[in-house]
């Protein structure tokens, strides 16, 4: 008798399992909405992936495409953007800046044209944890500058919630996430995990959390995602970055994009 009570209680106590968690968004210091001068190294770039490219914006005033305001939520970033704005006052004499890498080569020149945008587009990915080194020289309107960023590791996305990755069955068929909050999982990554939600028929809107990489999941807060639609079609992005590099002018931001991707998302 007492056996046959103490079996009911240890299966009535085991039948309801712990919900799973997951770690926080972590704070994360990005270059800001409206950086004047700015220099990306992106991994795993171009509409098809496998390139490698290092963009400069030299501008003083520049908003064009990057004026949005940000509120702060649980740690994550809601973006409202414009795409107005102007494209600023390009410093001249155009700056010289060169970029040194295993993949890249040595010492070579970043073109910076007359609008103060420049770029280096290479077939191929920079390797895992390469180090780039971005240098400035001194002129008279920009002191000299010297940086070194490591590319992010690969990333390779798994899940949002119960929903998996992409595939050409599910291309126009969102996943409706059930859990809330949600889990996100990845494997790979550096020292950052970037997750950013854009609505996808209206992209001026987006909610950016970023997560510890160790981990290899972090939970998307409740109070985030309300900020977000429901019943709207939702892109998910997960990205790997490392830490933002700041000088005196110039900010550097270094990070790589996903070989595969998530499906699409609706909320309930």
């Amino acid at each position: 008798m007492h056996r046959s009570l103490l079996a009911v209680a240890l299966v009535v106590g085991c039948s309801g399992a712990a919900p799973e968690t997951a770690p926080a968004p972590v704070a994360y210091a990005d270059p800001g909405p409206t950086p004047d001068l700015l220099l990306n190294v992106v991994g795993n770039a171009g509409r098809e992936g496998n390139q490698r490219l290092v963009q400069g914006f030299f501008a003083r005033g520049r908003t064009k495409g990057q004026h949005c305001t940000v509120d702060e939520v649980d740690g994550c970033r809601l973006r409202t953007c414009s795409e107005s704005g102007t494209d600023g006052k390009p410093i001249f004499p155009y700056p010289i800046v060169t970029v040194t890498s295993p993949s890249i080569g040595n010492e070579v020149a970043l073109p910076i044209g007359p609008s103060g945008y420049g770029e280096i587009v290479q077939t191929g990915d920079f390797a895992p944890d390469e180090m780039v080194r971005l240098s400035g020289a001194a002129s008279l309107e920009l002191a000299a500058f010297e940086f070194d960023v490591r590319v992010p590791r690969p990333v390779v996305p798994q899940s949002f919630g119960q929903c998996g990755r992409l595939d050409l069955a599910t291309t126009l068929d969102p996943c409706v996430v059930d859990d809330d909050p949600p889990i996100v999982k990845w494997t790979g990554g550096a020292r950052y995990v970037m997750v950013t939600l854009t609505h996808a028929l209206e992209r001026e809107k987006s909610l950016s959390c970023t997560f510890d990489a160790a981990p290899q999941k972090g939970q998307i807060p409740a109070n985030a995602l309300a900020r977000l639609a429901r019943n709207t079609p939702i892109l998910v992005d997960i990205s790997g970055a490392t830490e933002v590099a700041r000088g005196e002018e110039v900010s550097v931001f270094a990070w790589r994009f996903p070989t595969l991707r998530l499906r699409a998302i609706t909320l309930k």
